[in-house]
């Protein structure tokens, strides 16, 4: 087995001339008129791009954003940093310029079967390939799984980084608190598992809390609530998992609304955490040392930001913990200028669950030469 390799691991010299190619996540959220809504994630992945290009690498950056969108408009976005070539197809041989960027390799037969034909096309015309998309690593994809057995490889900064920080939650300072919010319960229910004997408290919110209390018996209304599987009925049973006890309601009749959880009617559809409940929250992170939280806390997709952003506010103020927060919609919600202090925002959702379940990615074991 290789061992995992940085591009930091290198001299310098090694790169001058090296034809590298570079998988970045530039898969940007997007407002209703179709423009990008946070840059973050392409920010994030400039200091990797620029280390190579002070040491005189020749870059082809690739990329996916959904299956059917353009990447043009991040092409237009980095030339704000340094000049970028822009390829709609590969090419047949290592494309002139520093820095080029490929349109959406989605748009390429085989990027999402991991086609060996698709990887030969890219490998024949590059020397080396780095990992710099942590975010789509857990994905068996070619640009992800099927280009490291071709090329000798290694990691970016980025992903570097990602690593270290959330390698650091299997040995975490404790008290430990655990926030679960945004979409279904099901994809979090491994996480739990793990974390759950490590945590000293797990408060959910969002779908998942909808989704518990429709499990239950208890009142919905017209809430966003799929149906979940019987792992959960474990959880509960622990006194360390905590459920909201009031919610924000919206309701043809009742307006918006502030109520306890047993006075949800018919009509009402959950939209974010209650003031009791966030109040109980925050006073949990006042003696926590590490808290992680993935998922908004309220119903991101109608603007309902206020208990995500007053959640967050709170944290800016725990100078003492070590505060991990994942997730693509969280981080949107959060507002401009989110990057503060002790605070560190994973560019991962679903790699970000994946890797701290099973401490590894497919993106991790084909670059070992582990993946099958």
């Amino acid at each position: 087995m290789k061992k995992l390799k940085s591009i930091k691991d290198f001299p310098t010299s090694f790169w001058q001339g090296k034809k590298v190619i570079v998988r970045v996540d530039f898969n940007l959220p997007l407002k209703e008129n179709g423009r990008v809504s946070d840059w973050q994630r392409l920010i994030a992945s400039l200091p990797t791009i620029k280390y190579l290009k002070k040491n005189k690498a020749k870059i082809l950056l690739i990329s996916h954003a959904g299956n059917d969108k353009s990447l043009k408009a991040v092409g237009k976005k980095l030339n704000d940093y340094f000049k970028v070539g822009w390829l709609t197809d590969i090419p047949e041989t290592w494309p002139g310029g520093e820095v080029n960027l490929l349109e959406n390799i989605r748009y390429f037969k085989g990027e999402e079967s991991n086609s060996v034909f698709l990887a030969k096309r890219l490998a024949k015309i590059a020397d080396f390939y780095i990992n710099e998309a942590f975010s789509a690593s857990h994905r068996k994809h070619t640009s992800i799984v099927g280009l490291p057995k071709l090329l000798p490889g290694a990691i970016g900064l980025l992903f570097a980084l990602e690593m270290e920080k959330l390698t650091k939650l299997h040995k975490p300072q404790k008290p430990f608190l655990l926030v679960l919010g945004g979409a279904k319960l099901d994809t979090k229910l491994p996480l739990l598992k793990t974390f759950l004997p490590k945590v000293s408290q797990v408060y959910l919110a969002g779908i998942p809390a909808n989704s518990i209390y429709k499990k239950l018996g208890w009142p919905v209304g017209k809430s966003v609530a799929p149906d979940i599987g019987k792992g959960f009925r474990d959880f509960l049973k622990s006194s360390k998992v905590v459920l909201p006890v009031d919610f924000k309601i919206l309701s043809s009749r009742r307006g918006q609304k502030n109520i306890k959880a047993e006075e949800i009617m018919p009509g009402d559809m959950i939209v974010d955490m209650g003031k009791e409940s966030l109040e109980d929250l925050f006073s949990a992170t006042n003696q926590a040392r590490t808290i992680l939280w993935n998922g908004p806390l309220g119903y991101m997709e109608k603007g309902f930001k206020d208990g995500t952003r007053d959640f967050y506010k709170k944290l800016q103020t725990k100078k003492r913990a070590e505060i991990i927060i994942a997730g693509g919609d969280t981080i949107a919600g959060l507002g401009e200028n989110s990057k503060k202090g002790n605070i560190y925002l994973s560019s991962g959702g679903g790699a970000t669950l994946a890797f701290l379940t099973a401490q590894t990615l497919p993106g991790i074991e084909a670059l070992k030469g582990e993946f099958k």
